[in-house]
């Protein structure tokens, strides 16, 4: 089920949703505001899964909110619904990395799907941001150091090979290609970074870097994180 607040002032739009609420058990309002919010304190203790925006005349208003939105309910997908596609709306679309909106005139079957899409991307990436955090547990356990640059790159190493390869079959040149390709960099600099940063663990923690009772190798590490992780994503 998806949870979705209206601030719409569109009657038509609100009157659908609600037959549509009324019919089918895929979405449930949770609230609804036809005035661009003023006193966001009601939103802070709502569930939401979408948050759907109509811009009004009232942009500085819109702007605020939707601010309010992006910055303060990072779990919320946020659907805006433009007048028109001027070049203000194309700016803040790009300002804010908004990639799925609709311009009128649009149906309501449009808006349905574009609900749906935005939930689904939400489910992706709330999935995505689990297995990356699950990584990340496992290198500080690992004593591997945040600060330095090869830590992201071993974090995406790990995430790459555990989606993507068979350790016994694991080829380090394109592991580095891809994490190269991920943070913008090149693979001899990957390469390096991880092996500084596995340096640096092992002179000031090698209790835990040392999975093998011994320095542990770029591939040692990247391979046991990501059977950890393949072990995590089956349970």
């Amino acid at each position: 089920m998806i949870k979705v607040f209206l601030c719409v002032s569109d009657f038509d739009v609100i009157k659908n949703m609600m037959d549509y609420e009324n019919d089918n058990s895929k979405i449930k309002i949770v609230g609804i505001s036809t005035t661009v919010m003023e006193h966001l304190k009601g939103l802070e203790e709502l569930d939401v899964d979408v948050f759907v925006l109509q811009y009004t005349l009232d942009k500085k208003k819109s702007n605020d909110l939707l601010e309010y939105v992006l910055l303060n309910k990072r779990e919320w997908r946020v659907l805006p619904l433009f007048q028109e596609l001027d070049s203000e709306v194309i700016h803040l679309l790009l300002q804010y990395g908004l990639q799925n909106f609709l311009v009128k005139p649009f149906s309501f079957p449009q808006l349905l799907a574009a609900i749906e899409n935005e939930q689904l991307q939400q489910q992706t990436l709330a999935a995505a941001t689990t297995v990356e955090s699950m990584a990340s547990e496992i290198m500080l356990s690992l004593g591997l150091p945040a600060h330095l640059d090869g830590f992201g790159y071993i974090q995406t190493s790990a995430v790459y090979v555990a989606k993507n390869m068979d350790v016994m079959h694991l080829h380090m040149k394109n592991v580095y290609q891809q994490t190269a390709k991920a943070h913008h960099s090149t693979a001899a600099r990957v390469e390096k970074c991880i092996r500084t940063a596995i340096a640096f663990a092992y002179r000031n923690q090698p209790e835990k870097i040392c999975i093998n009772n011994c320095k542990p190798t770029n591939t040692q590490i990247i391979s046991y994180i990501s059977e950890k992780l393949k072990l995590f994503g089956n349970s």
